[in-house]
Order: structure tokens, then sequence, then C-alpha cells
């Protein structure tokens, strides 16, 4: 589930218009520990400046966490590009945007659709053998 909430979160940050210069980076030492994790998500939480008390953080940080660590470990399979054919512009890289302590289901009310069927389109496939 956590994937299809990842994509979806960098569709709508697209459809946004997130800004390049107003992108949160994080590092492989950032997602190390329980602590570097925690440090990591009270860092995003002030740069996009989110309101969020000490007990929702703590709801919330188990979806962060997921969240991060699939941006982290994506390795898109884009395949060769082909005449006529949509693609997204961009290395297929993913950022963790202002939705990133979302779950699926909170984004999918949200944005009152059905991420998983309207979104389909967009999810990378397996290459062809």
């Amino acid at each position: 589930m956590a994937r299809w909430a990842v994509v979806a979160l960098v569709v709508v940050a697209m459809a946004l218009g997130t800004a390049q210069a107003n992108l949160f980076t994080f590092t492989e030492e950032d997602i190390a520990s329980e602590d570097s994790m925690w440090a990591l998500y009270e860092r995003w939480v002030a740069h996009h400046e989110e309101v969020r008390d000490h007990d929702e953080m703590t709801r919330r940080f188990p979806v962060f966490k997921k969240n991060a660590r699939w941006i982290h470990d994506y390795k898109p399979q884009l395949p060769p590009f082909k005449k006529n054919t949509l693609r997204i512009p961009g290395n297929g890289k993913m950022v963790l945007n202002i939705f990133g302590d979302m779950s699926h289901e909170e984004l999918a009310n949200m944005t009152n659709c059905c991420i998983e069927k309207d979104l389909e389109f967009l999810l990378p496939r397996p290459l062809p053998l």
C-alpha cells in the first residue's frame, strides 16, 4: 500500500508544481536508525512548515518511515523511449514531498478519488524480457 501512496504523492506534488528549490532531500544516514529517522521526520515537518504535536507525529511516524524507505530504495524501471508514448519528464527519481506522512487512504480521501485505478498508467512496469 505504501508504494501506491508514494506514487500518488509524487503525482500530486507534480500537479501542484513543486519547485525544484523546495525539494526535501535526505541520505542513507538519515534512515539508518530510529533516532536518525525521527530527526529526519522532525526536519521534514519543519521544512514543509507542517503543524504537528508530538502525539500526531508519533501516530504518523510509521507511515513516514515506510514512505521514506520506499522512496530511498525506489529504482525506476523506465522503458526505452518510444515515439508517440506518454512519459513523465525527468529521471524517474522520487522525492519526499509534503504528503510524506500521509497514508494511501488519507491521500485518496483528500483527493476524492481512487488513486490506484486513476493513476495506474503512471506506475512503473517491469521491462519485457
